[in-house]
Formats: structure tokens, sequence, C-alpha cells
């Protein structure tokens, strides 16, 4: 297992604060039109009929987008010192499986 002096490298969490910003970037560049795709539902359709459509990725992929440099900072921080010891504590498959379902869980209910 790779480490550093402070324990293991936390590659799942690294990796969903690289995801978080680089799909970020374009809702703080107001390019707008390239985040659709990645919301839960295209605005102005009804119900999940993009999901059920087979655009499943839209369960997830919402909780990569944010809307300002504040929202983001804070996220991204919370990610780093919390994903970090989840990671390093319970594994990566664990962390990435949380992930996924409590985003999941999170997407559908605000929807």
């Amino acid at each position: 297992m790779n480490t550093t002096a402070r324990g293991p490298i936390a590659f799942v969490t690294i990796t969903l604060i690289a995801v978080s910003v680089l799909a970020s970037l374009p809702s703080m560049l107001n390019s707008n039109m390239v985040l659709v795709p990645f919301l839960i539902a295209t605005p102005g359709s009804e119900g999940f009929t993009d999901i059920l459509s087979g655009q499943v990725w839209r369960l997830v992929t919402p909780i990569f987008l944010h809307f300002g440099i504040l929202h983001i900072l804070f996220n991204m921080l919370w990610l780093w010192d919390l994903g970090r010891i989840i990671e390093w504590i319970r594994g990566r498959g664990f962390l990435a499986g949380f992930v996924a379902a409590t985003g999941i869980g999170a997407n559908v209910a605000q929807y």
C-alpha cells in the first residue's frame, strides 16, 4: 500500500476532489449549458424521465457540481478532512460506496 508520513495515500478522496473541481469549473465560468447532462433532470422535464430513459449517471453526478468558490472550497475542505479519515479507517471501497449511496439518496430527496 502506498503511504506517506501521515498515513496511506487517500486515492478516492483526492479523486473526488479533482472531479468536483473540474466539474464545477463550468458553473463558475457561467457555462451552464455544459452542466445540463450532469443535473438529475433536464430543466423543464417531468419526473425522472431522463433517468428512466437510461441516463442513470444523473443520480450521482450532481454531487460533483458546486456553484461558487466558497461552496466548493468548504465542501472540499470537509471532504479532505473526513474523507481521508474514513478512507484510512474503513478503506477505499467503503468511502466510494458511502459517497455514492449518500449522494444518490440526497439527490433523489432534493429533487
